[in-house]
């Protein structure tokens, strides 16, 4: 049976320096006719959101890592189009807290761990897989975290805390007890949470300034600033006859108004999700068309406001904007859906009909998602706290960006 092995630890104490330690580990074991014994490569279901290792903050993903990695975690830039190194599955959360554990954070974990089994089943049977648990797992109920215990169907727990209590540890001490699933416990190592943030900063960068990749696989980056003109730049078309974008979606945007949803959308940093046609069709579309009935529309609005998730348009450029329920502020389901990538919103054209948006993802991403039967969604991510999701590190660059052309246009 092939190793299936959870690391938990607390953000900043070496559960990530583990965890490329075990790929490289298992990445270079040999049998003794000097053979990989995985030559398949390792799965990797990371659920660290806040910094994963190979994907860009805000997301988990499900990978299939072939060659050792090595280098500073935000160098290990995997995009769809890496060769080999390969996301299986994405899915965008921002901000996951373990306060605050949705049913979607869930349900995306769920829907990973199921194609996992499909990669698994299908191409890699005795592939390894290694599961970085997240902190925000700890807030996870007891039901829930005995389905996700059942599926990820382990071998070992590496626990990097000291303490025998750790919180990470806590939501599956009761399973290992009851299971042949053997538990390892690594000293932990303290660190500056102001690095933390400065790799949460480099890791974005990383990812919007990734120009192309060698024909090894190395990435290489481009340094002009973002807002240098025409940079991996990608237009949305809002035509109502035939729109790019399905929808918008503001995380915990419950106070902001459907009318503000532009004012909301512009300069953001936004994830760009596909969603499965027939489930974005299932959502009841809000207008004015019933404005001959007041009553009614009253109460169908309060209705669709309080139990369903539902569509309103907005007045400036027509989009439709996803609104969510209190319980759920992410109504689209996981297994009908996936993370593109990261988009910053850069124009807002009425008069064009059009979101220009710089990001990695190109028109053959979106054109080729939607041949599959999928439509576009724009997600908004609340600030958090430790200001991760404002544009802080991008007004850097604007303004190094503008001090440089004064400076030309002076000389």
């Amino acid at each position: 049976m092939p190793h299936r092995v959870l690391v938990c630890g607390k953000e900043g104490r070496g559960a990530s320096t583990f965890v490329r330690a075990a790929l490289n580990r298992l990445l270079t074991q040999r049998n003794s006719s000097g053979e990989r014994c995985h030559p398949s490569g390792v799965l990797l279901l990371d659920l660290d959101s806040n910094l994963p290792e190979f994907t860009v903050p805000g997301t988990i993903g499900l990978l299939r890592i072939t060659e050792p990695v090595y280098g500073p975690g935000f160098t290990h830039v995997v995009t769809f189009d890496t060769k080999g190194d390969r996301i299986l599955g994405l899915h965008f959360l921002g901000d996951a807290s373990s306060s605050h554990v949705a049913p979607f954070h869930i349900s995306a974990i769920n829907h990973l761990l199921d194609l996992e089994r499909a990669e698994r089943t299908l191409d890699h049977p005795t592939c390894p897989l290694i599961i970085h648990a997240s902190g925000w797992l700890s807030g996870v109920d007891e039901a829930c975290a005995a389905a996700l215990w059942a599926k990820m169907g382990l071998t070992d727990v590496v626990c990097v805390d000291s303490n025998p209590m750790s919180a990470v540890l806590r939501p599956w001490l009761s399973f290992v007890t009851t299971s042949h699933c053997l538990v390892h416990r690594v000293s932990d190592n303290a660190r500056d949470k102001l690095i933390l943030a400065h790799e949460h900063d480099l890791q974005m960068q990383s990812y919007f300034h990734l120009g192309s990749f060698t024909p090894s696989g190395l990435p290489c980056w481009n340094e002009m600033p973002l807002v240098g003109g025409g940079y991996n730049e990608l237009s949305l078309s809002t035509a109502f006859d035939a729109p790019d974008i399905w929808a918008v979606a503001i995380l915990g945007g419950a106070s902001v108004a459907v009318e503000d949803t532009c004012r909301a959308l512009q300069g953001a940093l936004v994830a760009i999700v596909a969603v499965e046609s027939g489930h974005a069709t299932g959502f009841e579309l809000l207008t004015d068309a019933r404005e001959d009935c007041p009553a009614c529309l009253e109460s169908c609005h309060s209705f669709a406001m309080h139990r369903h998730p539902h569509l309103a348009t907005e007045p400036f450029m027509g989009l439709s904007r996803l609104m969510g329920v209190a319980e759920n502020p992410f109504p689209i389901l996981a297994e009908r859906s996936h993370c593109l990538g990261l988009g910053i919103v850069k124009k807002l054209s009425p008069l064009d009909e059009e979101v220009i948006l710089t990001t990695p993802v190109t028109k053959q991403d979106t054109q080729r998602e939607r041949m599959q039967g999928y439509q576009i969604c724009l997600v908004v991510p609340r600030a958090t706290r430790d200001r991760k999701y404002t544009r802080d590190w991008i007004d850097v660059e604007t303004r190094l960006s503008l001090e440089a052309s004064i400076r030309r246009r002076n000389e």
